[in-house]
């Protein structure tokens, strides 16, 4: 007789808050994600944040947030969160025009997603949720082929 195998461990943000190494993680309707990112995907959403923030400068428009910010995109659901590896929030439509001391409760207005090789197109796909594209433009970058595409169009250069 086969055992039925027990459903994963439900977890809620405050959970996976407490964990020592919590930044590793996304939590996808209070199931854990593992989010592996290598180094070279690290160094290419440092410089982009980089570049975001020199385009930034003096214009004031919004803030950039690196991988480690928690994203709570699903108004009231505290089992879901992601973490982009960059993304954008025009000032206006945060609550006193300035970050939050703690997690984001919005889609962000870009998203970057950085690519390795090793990520595969339905994982990538089943990290953005529809609302994320709904709320948000999209970048996949690719690093392998040096190419960028947004909202789901190939950018006309490569980087």
């Amino acid at each position: 007789m086969r055992s039925t195998p027990a459903p994963p461990r439900q977890y809620t943000a405050s959970e996976v808050e407490e964990m020592d190494d919590s930044i590793a993680y996304e939590l996808d309707h209070g199931e854990l994600v593992e989010r592996n990112m290598g180094s070279e995907a690290g160094t290419i959403g440092g410089l982009i944040i980089t570049w975001l923030n020199n385009f930034l400068r003096g214009r004031g428009p919004g803030f950039t947030f690196p991988s480690e910010v928690t994203l709570h995109i699903y108004p009231g659901n505290l089992s879901h969160f992601r973490r982009a590896d960059v993304s954008f929030v025009r000032k206006d439509r945060l609550p006193s025009g300035h970050p939050p001391k703690g997690r984001l409760f919005l889609a962000p207005d870009l998203v970057v997603e950085v690519l390795s090789p090793n990520d595969k197109a339905v994982k990538v796909e089943r990290r953005w949720p529809s609302i994320w594209t709904r709320a948000s433009t999209r970048m996949d970058v690719f690093p392998e082929t040096r190419s960028v595409v947004v909202d789901g169009r190939t950018a006309p250069q490569r980087f």
